[in-house]
């Protein structure tokens, strides 16, 4: 655990890659808890190292059981299947197609060449979109 460095937000990072980082942070309950690619750790701590060291395998080590669900974020079902929600004066809505797949809109506009396997994954990834506007 020697990559993470606290920033000038209290906060704990530890940079993959470029654009690829683990975040540890405090929480308003005062506990500690990890955040990577939207998703967060299940549970929270009392020390920012055993959030640390969980991020790790997690992230590192690819022990999925240790991530808590995307949370939906607003998402409600669409009466023609799907889901939508608001999202900057938008509408950001999620759609699953003939193949399986499922495929993203923002404001009626297609996000072209995203296929995501399953609802939450899309809405998961709609809400990074979402977030840019």
């Amino acid at each position: 655990m020697s990559d993470w460095n606290q920033n000038g937000n209290g906060n704990y990072v530890y940079v993959i890659d470029k654009d690829d980082l683990m975040t540890v942070f405090k929480r308003k309950d005062g506990e500690w808890s990890g955040v990577y690619d939207g998703k967060f750790l299940r549970d929270s701590f009392d020390k920012p190292e055993e959030a640390q060291a969980l991020m790790e395998k997690w992230v590192i080590d690819g022990d999925k059981s240790l991530a808590a669900p995307a949370p939906k974020l607003g998402w409600r079902p669409a009466k023609n299947g799907g889901f939508y929600r608001n999202a900057g004066g938008g509408l950001a809505t999620v759609k699953q197609a003939k193949t399986g797949g499922w495929y993203i809109s923002i404001d009626g506009g297609l996000v072209k060449g995203v296929w995501l396997s399953s609802a939450e994954d899309a809405m998961q990834k709609a809400n990074e979109y979402v977030e840019h506007l």
